[in-house]
């Protein structure tokens, strides 16, 4: 099987988990209800063009109520890539993130399993995504941010 991406090492850089307890208790504790957040930011050293780090960011965000019950949790983790001298720019950049993005996924959601294992509402996992899906949506998000930016900036120019 020919190498595409070999992760180097990984950091978890923030771990924020609250627990809520529902109102009025209960035998069934909710673990979580609300959205999952995912971004992600691409870096690169210009000395280094075949190493990559991948800062992914998690949040379960609670559905806005009157009284939050669950889990709420705000994550980052960052990977270190390095991608073989065959590989193209275009490959290397899609694969940093598609790859990466659910490397890096999978080991966040075993630590927090871990780490919410003894917490009231017990073990939480993540529920599993489509990094393709979050990468589209993402990359949309970034480039509609972009645009914005450049417009904001030909308005305000001299020339503009």
């Amino acid at each position: 099987m020919p190498e595409i991406l070999q992760l180097k090492d990984f950091f978890i850089t923030r771990l924020h988990v609250d627990w809520h307890e529902p109102v009025g208790g209960g035998r069934h504790l909710p673990q979580f209800h609300g959205g999952v957040a995912v971004d992600y930011d691409v870096l690169r050293k210009k000395d280094a063009l075949r190493s990559f780090a991948l800062r992914l960011r998690v949040k379960l965000e609670p559905k806005p109520a009157k009284s939050k019950a669950g889990y709420e949790i705000d994550s980052e983790i960052t990977g270190l890539f390095d991608f073989p001298e065959s590989m193209e720019e275009q490959q290397m950049q899609a694969l940093i993130r598609i790859n990466g993005g659910t490397i890096l996924y999978g080991i966040l959601r075993g630590q927090i399993a871990a780490f919410t294992g003894s917490f009231p509402g017990g073990k939480l996992s993540l529920p599993a995504v489509h990094m393709q899906d979050i990468v589209e949506e993402v990359e949309k998000r970034k480039q509609a941010k972009h645009r914005k930016k450049y417009l904001v900036k030909r308005k305000h120019s001299p020339n503009g």
